[in-house]
């Protein structure tokens, strides 16, 4: 069993200033999770710890009929709630759990009266805080980690222990909210829609005006892929039938019996794809299974910790890009007051005039003129012209040649609106 993360936040001084943020900054925790009974948080805790459990020992059977459970993978807790069994049913324990004197006391109330009441009662900064801004996967393996550093056969299940499994309910409970970015496949950051990617928040990175170029950009190609790519296979959502397996791979980097397979799988995706080899590392055909799942959850998606999903990801990531392409290539369109815009400034150029007169002349900053020059390469008039659809620029010139026609004829036209 790989080693735990270690606890965060040991400091007392820390613990205190990060008090005040527990709720702030963590979109996801909405109203409705803080204002659910204690009691059943921390049961949901419980529950899916042991379900996760259960469910990452039937696949380390399925590798090693051999291998024997290990009771440090579920912190004790059976022995530690007044069984000697470890396959008791988890209702049993759950009923043990809720039976403690700490749990009778203080799990009547709301999660968040509950968690905020155990913060103040601590005087030496012992209990469980979570980082501010934590995703439910990042939660959930910081309260697990706090679990295992006090898992002991004989430890009591103090207040400290249900306020962390309190904090684990949480976190599972926030996973089954978890989305899809609205403009790519990766899992948006939980509560705002969109993936660290394309995020406009504070903690990305980038300048102001660079993030808000990924987010319109994201936004138009976006509108491409969403229209042809629909359809979302059920395993890829996180539900009731696959969290046990998504917190048995976060928690404890269950190994499955296709994984080697799957993982030659995901290397010929990423061969595929010269941007994602760019994105992932050119190193990427020499790294075994579980460092090549490490490498894509620090290059491209933070919280996709399954195999299969990540196959699915990489394939339509691609199609992602391919829709990038196209939207890159398209030609910036133009309103038709910029291009008559665009006309007066070439007449003006042409008699030479200097930026600063034509910007004046028009009411446009210098620096526009010059953004503009400086993207065509030519002269404006020039560059208009390439701007230009040729079909269309074709249209307009025969256009223009049937009318000269017509004024050679002796056709004057009427301007005062009167037919004749």
């Amino acid at each position: 069993m790989p080693e735990p993360l270690k606890s965060p936040l040991q400091d007392a001084p820390l613990l205190r200033e990060a008090k005040a943020m527990v709720v702030a900054r963590r979109p996801w925790l909405t109203k409705d999770l803080l204002s659910l009974e204690a009691g059943k948080v921390v049961i949901t805790g419980l529950y899916h710890l042991m379900w996760s459990s259960t469910h990452a020992n039937s696949a380390k059977k399925r590798l090693d009929k051999a291998a024997t459970y290990d009771p440090r993978q579920v912190c004790h807790l059976p022995h530690r709630l007044g069984s000697s069994d470890f396959s008791t049913e988890v209702e049993v324990l759950g009923r043990a759990l809720l039976s403690l004197p700490e749990s009778r006391r203080n799990l009547g109330m709301s999660a968040k009266q509950f968690l905020s009441q155990h913060e103040r009662n601590d005087v030496h900064g012992s209990c469980f805080v979570p980082l501010p801004g934590m995703a439910p996967p990042d939660l959930a393996k910081s309260a697990y980690a706090y679990l295992f550093d006090k898992a002991a056969p004989a430890a009591p299940v103090d207040g400290d222990t249900v306020a962390a499994l309190a904090w684990l309910g949480l976190s599972f409970l926030g996973l089954a909210r978890m989305t899809l970015c609205r403009f790519c496949p990766r899992w948006a950051f939980p509560g705002t829609g969109v993936c660290p990617a394309h995020s406009q928040a504070v903690v990305t990175d980038g300048t102001a005006s660079e993030k808000a170029a990924r987010f319109r950009f994201a936004r138009q190609v976006g509108e491409h892929y969403n229209y042809y790519q629909r359809d979302i296979p059920k395993f890829v959502p996180i539900s009731n039938e696959n969290v046990c397996a998504y917190i048995s791979r976060l928690l404890w980097s269950t190994v499955l019996p296709d994984e080697e397979r799957t993982a030659r799988a995901i290397k010929a995706q990423i061969r595929r794809s010269v941007l994602l080899q760019d994105w992932v590392g050119g190193d990427f055909s020499n790294l075994k299974s579980q460092h090549l799942y490490i490498r894509l959850r620090q290059t491209i998606d933070p919280f996709e910790y399954r195999p299969r999903v990540w196959r699915w990801k990489l394939q339509r990531l691609r199609l992602w890009l391919t829709y990038a392409d196209m939207v890159q290539c398209q030609p910036r369109k133009k309103s038709r007051r910029t291009r008559d815009r665009i006309r007066t400034a070439s007449e003006l150029e042409s008699l030479g005039y200097t930026q600063s007169e034509i910007a004046k002349e028009l009411g446009i900053t210098p620096a526009a003129v010059s953004l503009w020059l400086k993207r065509s390469g030519h002269s404006t008039f020039e560059a208009l012209l390439r701007s230009v659809n040729e079909e269309q620029l074709q249209y307009t010139l025969r256009s223009v040649q049937a009318f000269e026609a017509k004024l050679l004829a002796g056709y004057r036209p009427n301007f005062s609106g009167v037919r004749r």
